[in-house]
């Protein structure tokens, strides 16, 4: 009897320490810029802007009359926000921090709150300008780019057909208006995830290219069809890329099969 109630006790015990209330799953995260605030952020262009926090240092490659830059909103909630300018896009126009990562067979996650607009005061948004992120190898190869046509505010990715394609039937964005996005990427089967919102929009959309590591996801502009009479706006926010931790709770459940098969065999 006293053996049981032992047992008993030390089990109530190594629930409540590994199963604690806030949950089963963590996350790792590599770079996460804490909303571009200006403790680690100074107002002006991105380019090869030093977060003074992680050391890590923005670079670009950006085609003339495309700017991103750090910069109050009129949203207390997203702080300080990157906005960016696609004029005369030409290829495309990107601003990213080197985040090398191997991550086997697991999954790389970038999130960012995104505001594309229909236009602004004086501005007027011309042609089908493409907002959003666009991941990379370490060899600079394109794995995946999930973002919002400006024009109609379509969701739009770059897959394994090699091309940016719409895809109003899974989502159309409200321009003007916050909304929060999620691209895993899954090195195990070489297909990428898209949510908006915390709902799942796209699934099994293969990699652009074949990888095996994760080099940096970039803030991403650049014209949809006709990229030298582009012109757009958009605001990002909450940037982080991060490696999901495997779910504590298979952990303890193949613990406790295991536990439970030894005791049968020694009964």
């Amino acid at each position: 009897m006293q053996q049981r109630v032992i047992s008993r006790w030390a089990l109530r015990l190594f629930i409540a320490i590994v199963f604690p209330a806030s949950g089963f799953c963590a996350a790792v995260a590599p770079y996460n810029t804490n909303g571009f605030e200006l403790t680690r952020f100074h107002v002006g262009l991105l380019n090869n802007t030093q977060d003074v926090a992680s050391g890590a240092n923005w670079q670009t490659s950006a085609a003339t009359g495309t700017a991103a830059q750090v910069t109050t909103f009129n949203d207390l909630s997203q702080g300080v926000a990157v906005s960016m300018n696609d004029v005369a896009a030409g290829d495309g126009s990107y601003w990213w921090p080197q985040v090398p990562i191997s991550p086997g067979s697991g999954v790389v996650s970038i999130k960012w709150a995104m505001f594309v607009t229909s236009g602004a005061p004086g501005f007027v948004t011309e042609g089908d300008p493409f907002f959003g992120i666009s991941a990379f190898d370490q060899l600079g190869n394109r794995i995946a780019s999930a973002g919002i046509n400006a024009a109609n505010g379509a969701l739009a990715i770059s897959d394994s057909s090699s091309s940016t394609s719409e895809f109003a039937n899974l989502f159309t964005d409200a321009l003007n208006t916050w909304h929060n996005y999620e691209l895993d990427l899954n090195f195990g089967d070489s297909t990428f995830h898209i949510f908006v919102d915390g709902t799942e929009k796209g699934t099994g959309f293969g990699f652009v290219a074949a990888s095996t590591d994760f080099g940096d996801a970039d803030i991403n502009a650049f014209g949809l069809t006709n990229p030298l009479q582009t012109t757009g706006l958009a605001y990002f926010d909450n940037y982080v890329v991060s490696v999901p931790e495997p779910s504590m709770f298979m952990i303890v459940a193949s613990g406790l099969a295991a536990a439970l098969r030894h005791r049968r065999a020694t009964k």
